[in-house]
């Protein structure tokens, strides 16, 4: 049902992107994300139910971020070294 509806208002989400603010995406980089996505959702399937309560969901999002972020590093190679740039910039 969660996941149902987080697609619904991904979607919705979207719509509202590309109509009202003129959102040009492009399917090749729709692909990476919903790529990098099931990564995510794997990863957090793997280890739902290991602990119970707040402890269980905080070990979720935290193997969720980081297989999405490993995936979208992976999918966007060229990307990375712009990212170094903006962190070094901001750290100086």
């Amino acid at each position: 049902g969660a996941m149902a509806a987080h697609g619904v208002m991904t979607a919705f989400g979207f719509y509202l992107a590309v109509a009202l603010l003129g959102l040009r995406i492009r399917w090749g980089d729709m692909v990476r994300i919903a790529l990098a996505t099931a990564v995510m959702s794997a990863g957090v399937w793997a280890v739902r139910g290991l602990v119970a309560g707040w402890p269980g969901m905080a070990i979720a999002v935290a193997v969720g971020a980081a297989l999405y972020s490993l995936a979208l590093v992976l999918l966007y190679p060229s990307a990375l070294p712009l990212l170094r740039a903006k962190i070094k910039a901001r750290r100086s």
